[in-house]
């Protein structure tokens, strides 16, 4: 996204395409922590991690879906 929004001829592109990352990323850092504080404390609930994964993605989506194209 960040590539494209660079070879966009708007110059306001760029930076929109960087606020939706940056609205996206802790929704990532928060999947991974969730993952290792899981395998490491419970590894007997890993199997909810695929559900809680797809509930942090589409927080992340809704959190940005305003600076997506």
């Amino acid at each position: 996204m960040g590539n494209h929004a660079r070879d966009s001829a708007s110059p306001w592109a760029y930076e929109i395409a960087w606020l939706a990352i940056e609205r996206f990323i802790p929704c990532v850092v928060a999947r991974g922590l969730l993952t290792i504080v899981l395998e490491r404390s419970a590894p007997e609930v890993l199997w909810i991690l695929p559900g809680l994964w797809q509930i942090l993605y589409s927080l992340g989506l809704f959190a940005s879906c305003r600076l997506l194209p």
